[in-house]
């Protein structure tokens, strides 16, 4: 158990050794202290003193990692699964009605979203014509 914390360097003197994602003040819950002492571990928690970092061990120790042997990262999110009867569901759906299948194509731009009487509901009859469905 390596909770032994160390002096960082002077803020004043040399300010690129510090590290900027370290807060100035102690990482003991509920002391807003000054913290010049550095956990020597992950060298990402202050504190202001022996102390406040014993006290803390016990909660820190479960994030507590050396440089470089940090646990794996965490698997990222799964994709969003696409709610039954939703237009992601089936892309051959309508998407104005959401019942009929898609059977018009636009002109010029070819695409394909709704069914033939929601485009000719849009009053674009001609930009309209028939898909040839299988």
């Amino acid at each position: 158990m390596s909770n032994s914390i160390q002096q960082q360097p002077d803020a004043c003197s040399d300010r690129k050794a510090l590290d900027q994602k370290a807060s100035p003040y102690c990482g003991y819950p509920g002391c807003r202290e000054p913290a010049p002492l550095k956990c020597s571990r992950c060298k990402e928690t202050n504190y202001c003193s022996k102390e406040c970092q014993k006290d803390h061990w016990k909660f820190h120790k479960k994030l507590c990692f050396a440089p470089g042997k940090k646990k794996s990262a965490p698997m990222p999110p799964a994709p969003p699964v696409p709610l039954k009867g939703s237009v992601e569901d089936d892309e051959d759906t309508c998407i104005i009605c959401l019942d009929n299948v898609t059977n018009a194509k636009l002109r010029p731009c070819g695409h394909s979203a709704t069914c033939k009487e929601c485009t000719l509901g849009l009053g674009i009859r001609n930009e309209v014509k028939k898909i040839a469905r299988e």
